[in-house]
């Protein structure tokens, strides 16, 4: 009898620990949205500026033979599209931090070497699996998938 009781209290203990730690991270994605956007995610659409009054469409103007993808750590995100019949590749390292619903992207790397350096905020919003970013006039949404 002693026995189970030690058992019972051990596993109470275990239960509340894993409560309280989901708890905090609920808190942390609430507070930071760090934990909610790390994974993958693939392009479900886009529209991109091209600052001279005209804008790119993804997948209308089908900018990618095949999708596009972000890759979300803690504190960094690598994006990768490719369209080989355009002879165009996108290849970017990104440092980004979070303050509230805005997430401040700074390229580290890139195959257009003009972008390096650049830093631009998005505003972002998570509902359930899907991520929407938007910049100025510039707006993509991205879907996870793992």
């Amino acid at each position: 009898m002693k026995n189970l009781v030690k058992i019972l209290v051990v596993i109470c203990i275990v239960f509340v620990g894993c409560t309280n730690k989901k708890q905090k991270e609920s808190q942390k994605i609430e507070e930071t949205g760090e934990i909610a956007l790390e994974g993958m995610w693939k392009l479900k659409s886009g529209i991109w500026d091209n600052e001279d009054g005209t804008f790119l469409r993804y997948p209308e103007d089908s900018i990618t033979e095949g999708p596009a993808y972000i890759i979300y750590s803690k504190k960094h995100y690598m994006v990768i599209a490719q369209a080989p019949k355009m002879n165009y590749y996108r290849g970017e390292l990104v440092k980004y931090s979070i303050n509230g619903n805005q997430l401040t992207s700074t390229q580290v790397l890139s195959n257009f070497e003009k972008h390096v350096g650049m830093e631009a905020v998005w505003t972002f919003h998570i509902n359930e699996d899907v991520l929407t970013a938007e910049n100025g006039k510039n707006r993509e949404v991205w879907e996870r998938i793992e």
